[in-house]
Parts: C-alpha cells; sequence; structure tokens
C-alpha cells in the first residue's frame, strides 16, 4: 500500500526550501524514484521568538451585557470568572475587568498580582460561544509577583458567553444587565 509523502527540507544557508513530494511504500519506507521537487519562497524571519508558556487555566464564570435599547444591542460591560488549574480543580485566581475602565485583568491568588490586557485579535469560535482571543499585557500591572511577568493572554475553547439576541433589547429592558454563563481556557506567556 502507498501513502504520499511529504518531506520538507529547510536549507539554513540559502534563501529558499526545497519540497519534495513522492511516494513512500509503507511495508519498505523506499521513497519513489518519480518525486518531484519545487520550490518555495523563502521563509520569513520572525520579529520575535514564540511566547513561552506559564500557565494554563479554566476558566468558569459570566460575560456580562447591558442592554442598548437605542441601537438596539446587549453590549459587553464586564465578565467575571474563577480560575482553577485544570488537572486538580484548584483555585488560582479570578478573571475581572476593572470597574472603573472597563479593561480586563486577571489575578493570581498566591501572590495577588495582576495583570490588564489590549486584545490583538480574535478568533472565530463554533456557534454559540465567544471568539478566542489573543491579548497583550495592558498598561495596569503590578510590579511584582506572577502576573508581573505576563506579556500574554490567549482564550481559547470556550463555550457560551454569547450576547443575547438584540431583538431582546427593547425599551423595557433599557440599561438592565444580563449575565451570560461561559467556560475557556486562558493561556499565560511571556
Amino acid at each position: 500500500m502507498f501513502a504520499p509523502v511529504l518531506a520538507i527540507a529547510l536549507l539554513a544557508s540559502s534563501v529558499s526550501s526545497a519540497v519534495i513530494l513522492g511516494t513512500r511504500d509503507d511495508a519498505s519506507s523506499s521513497t519513489s524514484s518519480n518525486a518531484t521537487v519545487a520550490t518555495l519562497p523563502a521563509l520569513p524571519v520572525l520579529a520575535a521568538p514564540a511566547p513561552t508558556p506559564l500557565l494554563t487555566v479554566s476558566a468558569v464564570g459570566t460575560q456580562n451585557y447591558v442592554c442598548n435599547s437605542v441601537v438596539p444591542k446587549w453590549a459587553l460591560h464586564s465578565a467575571n470568572a474563577n480560575l482553577t488549574d485544570p488537572t486538580t480543580g484548584a483555585f488560582v485566581g479570578l478573571h475581572y475587568f476593572d470597574p472603573a475602565t472597563a479593561v480586563p485583568h486577571w489575578s493570581y491568588a498566591a501572590d495577588d498580582s495582576y495583570v490588564s490586557v489590549k486584545t490583538v485579535f480574535g478568533i472565530a469560535s463554533p456557534a454559540g460561544s465567544i471568539p478566542w482571543l489573543m491579548t497583550k499585557r495592558g498598561d495596569d500591572v503590578s510590579e511584582e509577583g506572577f502576573m508581573s511577568q505576563v506579556d500574554f493572554v490567549a482564550r481559547v475553547n470556550t463555550q457560551g458567553g454569547v450576547a443575547p439576541a438584540s431583538t431582546s433589547c427593547t425599551a423595557d429592558v433599557h440599561a438592565q444587565e444580563v449575565r451570560v454563563p461561559y467556560t475557556a481556557t486562558y493561556l499565560f506567556s511571556v
């Protein structure tokens, strides 16, 4: 039985990469003689190294929306979640919005450190779930402790948390808050 094989040779001293396409016999592991070679453009040089993971936590909480019936729309007002160790379930910290600035924060219970973030980009998630996010460190960060070293926070594996339909935001519920349950995984890195 033959299976397609893709072998990529990255030539460190050249400006291009070679890709060898062919087939391999699984029983003998020999590459067929009818392989073709294609030249690809040079790989880009990374401007910065990939983030180094520090901590992964599970989150259970709410995304909180306020009705603006003039628009009409449920606008994200805040979020609250308990952060736990995904293996042991032990409490790790909190996710919240600063009430004065509406900026997302995460706190680490062991040393009371915290970090705020700015969204870099969102990634569409399954229907009925808030987007996955990549964020970077904001301006409000503790001077010491675990969270003071965090540069990036990613939100993945989201379930729930989506704002109610705009048709439910009417004059009779104007300025009222609704809390929508959600779960997520947060990844903290430098």
